[in-house]
């Protein structure tokens, strides 16, 4: 087990690892306060919550890859590598250096299928491509099966309604109800799943619940004329399937250090602190935890970093911390968008609004914050580029 001391150094040494929305959070809070050093194995911070509409917006498809976060003291850097292990004092790369640390945090999210997410980004121009490949494989197929009714397959199925409304489109998931594998916790309403399913059923999209595929072979994306097959035997045809299945935590290369305290679902044990059970100076936050609420952005940056942040603080100055975060919650919060003018939402206070589909204010509020890209832009501590020239990741790349 890892402990704070450190006598070499008047600052104590935070690693973090992962630079999505907690990991950005937590760093840019900490700059200055502590000696540290953000690691994130792509060059880039890729806003996942962008990536299904940038298959179809060109401007977006620029803007949600953001050049990685800017620190103003010099006790604070950024490394570009990929953790692969790590010991009680220190995060090794894949490259062979060391990284030591005092306190660990851990915001190294899911991994998922592209075009949600990319596992490696070799730079935002040519993972960009990847977008303009699955927006051309839309526009020509005609029969488009999503395997995965979450989140990201039911946002997929509303992005690509809304450009090419005459498509067939069928959701396919294991599940008993869609967005059923969302991390325990609060549970959405019947009114919400009522919402949704007026919405679905006015894009003419066909939900196929308690059917698991057999045959799946890719991992993104697949065109052309394909036969899935189901458990129970049936044959699903289509000219496009998507990938949507569940994401994985990514937490492996933590697995040699934290031992059981990572599940077998691939999950950390923490306590209310954000502390990893049995290691009280490393933290772990966001979807890599195994809290019993929903995976989602918001919760990871509003609700996780700032307990971490005030933990974190504490012991570096030798103190015990005393936030704490309280998943328990009397019904889950939700935010789907079905395209750029429809929403179903449900607030988990107050019963206020549960369960509501409405093209009005509230529904339109994520899309016309274009998906809070531009507040991505400026967490990470830059003003958002008026052009895709201006982008420092593309400035040099053909327009």
């Amino acid at each position: 087990m890892g402990n704070c001391t450190n006598p070499k150094h008047k600052m104590k040494r935070v690693v973090i690892v992962g630079a999505g929305v907690a990991g950005i959070a937590v760093a840019r809070s900490l700059d200055g306060k502590v000696d540290l050093t953000l690691i994130e194995k792509n060059g880039v911070t890729h806003h996942a919550i962008g990536s299904l509409r940038a298959v179809f917006d060109d401007d977006l498809r620029w803007k949600h890859f953001i050049p990685l976060p800017q620190f103003k003291s010099k006790s604070s850097k950024v490394i570009r590598g990929e953790v692969v292990d790590a010991t009680a004092t220190e995060v090794v790369l894949k490259s062979g250096d060391k990284v030591p640390y005092d306190i660990l945090v851990i915001a190294t999210g899911t991994n998922n299928n592209s075009p949600a997410k990319f596992d490696e980004i070799v730079s935002a121009p040519e993972t960009s491509k990847i977008h303009e490949q699955a927006h051309e494989a839309v526009k020509a197929a005609n029969n488009i099966l999503i395997v995965g009714g979450g989140p990201v397959g039911v946002e997929l199925a509303g992005e690509i309604h809304h450009n090419y409304p005459n498509k067939h489109i069928t959701i396919c998931h294991s599940g008993k109800t869609l967005l059923s594998n969302q991390g325990g916790g609060p549970q959405l309403t019947d009114l919400f799943f009522e919402s949704l399913d007026r919405v679905l059923k006015a894009a003419n999209v066909t939900v196929l619940l308690n059917t698991r595929v057999t045959n799946l072979t890719t991992n993104s994306f697949a065109s052309g004329p394909q036969t899935v097959t189901t458990r129970d035997g049936k044959a699903l045809e289509a000219d496009l399937v998507f990938n949507c299945t569940g994401s994985k935590p990514s937490t492996r290369m933590f697995k040699s250090l934290l031992g059981s305290s990572i599940d077998s679902n691939g999950l950390i044990d923490v306590n209310s602190h954000l502390q990893v059970q049995k290691f009280p100076n490393v933290f772990a936050l966001g979807d890599v935890t195994n809290l019993p609420e929903p995976k989602l952005a918001y919760i990871a940056e509003s609700k996780h970093a700032p307990v971490a942040i005030k933990n974190i603080l504490a012991l570096a100055k030798n103190k015990a911390p005393s936030a704490r975060h309280d998943p328990t919650s009397k019904m889950a919060s939700i935010f789907l968008v079905f395209g750029p003018t429809v929403g179903v939402i449900q607030v988990g206070f107050a019963g206020c609004f549960n369960g509501v589909k409405t093209s009005g204010m509230l529904a339109n509020l994520k899309n016309k914050m274009h998906l809070f890209v531009d507040k991505r832009w400026q967490a990470a501590g830059y003003k958002v580029p008026k052009t895709k020239s201006a982008s420092p990741l593309f400035s040099s790349s053909k327009k």
